[in-house]
């Protein structure tokens, strides 16, 4: 009998949590199935090319659109400009995408980014395909999208959702049939891989062995790191022995940088760009503050709790107050009555027990975001369509 095939589709141009959830998600599927799936990646500009280890050791095969070489190319360091290449890759990919598709009828495929274009190829042309839309991040009110799913939802088999506040928004929009939208938590954690990763020594000298606050983000305006910045500018004037890292990358490092200059933060405040190991960080940090605008769910703080690390986070939709189990396992402070000191100085307060209890709370909850988990409430999905 001719195996069946999971098909993920997500072009991205920059390091985004999404790469790793699909990435782990393709992973538990050749590491617990028991070989009963095929795995292929659809590439549409080469921006899987990083990965080419990966695919080879999970023996995943990439089907490519256009040349890898097109992603050194396109302009991708900016909103606007992230958006004009996703343009033009929609209108030019069309009949290329529907002809790839064609060939996976049958079969299921798993859309995270730029999701309309598959939507609309396999609407238009009668497509028999399996389609799961994963939802994620800040779900906008946008007409062409919301006119678009209209029209579609009726070749969506399933709708998914990292959160379970996601799966209320998407269900409150009365476009699809409640029975269609699940939550399905991100695979997040590995906790061997996890375990090895936090023994490697770090490089920088100047955060080794200091009392650190960490923050793992792309530098975007969504992260809100010129907030924690300004707020961390007042916890170190009573609290001078602290320092605060930044780890990752986007289009807001100069004005970051600026900031960190005019609060003459320069010997306190290091941005260290993006990083593939995130857990030897985590595991020299001694607390860990997410100041984001919004989350689904905040991949970064689930790895946090998962080290035993206290979390501050704003409590923005949709993911921390759920990781953090409405305020059991952390500190959520409301952005716009609270402070980050404030939440600072509320954790300075507590006892180690109190801490610790915190901590337990939220790991307990963590859990959740294993591979394994993910995989079994995968294979049942797949399963009931």
């Amino acid at each position: 009998m001719k195996k069946k095939k999971i098909i993920y589709w997500s072009p991205h141009l920059t390091n985004i949590g999404t790469i790793n959830s699909i990435l782990n998600s393709a992973k538990s599927i050749k590491l617990f199935s028991k070989d009963n799936f095929d795995v292929e990646i659809l590439e549409l500009f080469g921006e899987w090319s990083d990965h080419k280890e990966f695919f080879s050791q999970f023996k995943i095969k990439v089907n490519k659109i256009f040349s890898p070489k097109i992603y050194s190319f396109i302009p991708k360091k900016s909103f606007f400009k992230s958006r004009l290449t996703y343009i033009f890759f929609f209108i030019f990919s069309f009949f290329k995408v529907k002809k790839i598709l064609k060939q996976y009828e049958g079969q299921i495929l798993i859309i995270h980014l730029l999701t309309s274009l598959p939507i609309l190829v396999a609407t238009i042309f009668d497509l028999k395909i399996k389609i799961i839309l994963r939802i994620s991040g800040k779900i906008k009110n946008n007409p062409i999208r919301n006119f678009i799913w209209k029209i579609c939802k009726h070749k969506i088999d399933l709708i998914t959702c990292p959160s379970v506040a996601t799966k209320n928004d998407i269900t409150n929009t009365k476009i699809f049939d409640k029975e269609k939208i699940v939550t399905l938590y991100d695979p997040i954690l590995e906790p061997k891989k996890i375990n090895d990763l936090k023994k490697q020594k770090l490089l920088e000298q100047e955060i080794m062995n200091k009392k650190m606050i960490l923050s793992i983000g792309r530098l975007t305006d969504q992260k809100n790191f010129s907030q924690l910045i300004q707020s961390f500018s007042k916890i170190q004037k009573e609290n001078s022995d602290y320092l605060l890292t930044i780890l990752g990358e986007g289009e807001q490092f100069k004005k970051l940088s600026e900031l960190i200059s005019a609060c003459k933060l320069e010997n306190k405040v290091f941005m260290l760009g993006f990083k593939k190991n995130v857990y030897n960080y985590l595991q020299q940090c001694e607390i860990f503050i997410s100041s984001s605008k919004y989350e689904d769910p905040g991949a970064s703080i689930i790895q946090a709790v998962f080290c035993n690390k206290f979390v501050i986070s704003s409590n923005c939709k949709n993911g921390p107050s759920e990781i953090l189990v409405n305020g059991k396992g952390g500190i959520l402070y409301d952005p716009k009555n609270e402070s980050i000191e404030e939440s600072f100085k509320k954790y300075l307060k507590m006892d180690k027990i109190t801490r610790d209890k915190y901590i337990l709370e939220a790991k307990k909850n963590s859990i959740k975001y294993s591979i394994y988990r993910h995989y079994k409430s995968l294979n049942e999905l797949i399963m009931s369509i």
